[in-house]
């Protein structure tokens, strides 16, 4: 199971992000692998966002129809809903590492990542690094 970021739907979405390419190679990796992916609503929504403000409405609610189907899809993609007690994990998170600029998203996908055992993450965030997974690409901005 890989966990997909924020980045990661970004990237794959805005064909002059830096990164697009990449993203759109790692995601075709990854389906044709059949790797089961997970996100969580927080990344959908901080997604959504990013790509409403930067792309516009059209592109924002195709990427929320593209998650529809993919969850539906072979490999599917499981979406967590976040919940109170990975919200007060993250919290936590938060506190332990105040020195990184780390987002409340970013804190509560950490802390998913280590409850479902997640061993990957698709991500050009540097923050995944403190998860200690792997990190797919490899490559970050």
């Amino acid at each position: 199971m890989i966990f997909v970021d924020t980045g990661a739907f970004c990237a794959f979405s805005d064909r002059k992000d830096s990164c697009h390419q990449i993203a759109v190679r790692q995601f075709s990796l990854l389906l044709k692998d059949k790797q089961p992916l997970i996100t969580s609503n927080y990344v959908i929504d901080e997604t959504y966002t990013w790509l409403r403000y930067r792309l516009g409405f059209e592109s924002a609610i195709e990427f929320l129809h593209r998650i529809r189907e993919a969850e539906s899809s072979k490999p599917k993609l499981e979406v967590v809903t976040i919940n109170r007690t990975i919200e007060d994990k993250a919290i936590r998170l938060l506190e332990k590492f105040d020195d990184q600029d780390l987002s409340f998203t970013d804190a509560t996908s950490l802390v998913l990542i280590k409850e479902k055992k997640v061993k990957k993450a698709f991500s050009f965030d540097r923050h995944f690094y403190l998860g200690a997974i792997e990190v797919i690409p490899g490559i970050v901005y």
